[in-house]
């Protein structure tokens, strides 16, 4: 696919001599854009080829950490079991709002598990975040996007996080 006019970030993450490391660089695609705005707070999201992803949280809390679950629906039906890719049922990016700050996260249990893909989100400031989930199902990688906005400890709020 030909990427559209624009600005994107680019990350590397990876690990050397048992050192987690991310490197980032920005790449410029010319021609005429207008920036987008983040989009809002939704508990679904559309992973194309007919998958759909759903995300289960509480309340994101700056400097907190959120369980956070995702099933994954295929035409309707919910995914029985997603197949390991680069060895997990699925890989989290989180990226902050603002200054682009990257987290990654792994799943918790072991590859090949049935039900949600759930991660123990850590959210170190108070601040939206853009978070990407890939999974990998009938050989295909696939990518859900969320929005989630870590609110201050002492904000009221509700058991999910609608922004």
């Amino acid at each position: 696919d030909d990427l559209l006019p624009g600005v994107y970030r680019v990350f590397a993450d990876f690990s050397s001599e048992g050192e987690s490391l991310t490197l980032a660089s920005d790449l410029f695609v010319p021609g005429q854009f207008e920036p987008k705005p983040l989009e809002s707070v939704s508990n679904t999201s559309d992973a194309g080829d007919g998958y759909e992803v759903t995300i289960e949280s509480p309340r994101a809390i700056g400097g907190g950490t959120a369980r956070t679950a995702f099933d994954v629906f295929r035409n309707g039906p919910t995914v029985d079991e997603v197949q390991p890719y680069l060895g997990a049922d699925g890989h989290l990016v989180a990226l902050r709002d603002g200054d682009l700050a990257f987290l990654h996260a792994h799943p918790e249990g072991e590859p090949g598990g049935n039900g949600p893909i759930a991660f123990e989100v850590n959210y170190p400031t108070v601040g939206r975040y853009r978070l990407f989930l890939q999974f990998k199902h009938d050989g295909q990688v696939h990518t859900a996007a969320f929005t989630q906005v870590a609110r201050p400890a002492n904000q009221e709020g509700g058991a999910v996080n609608h922004g």
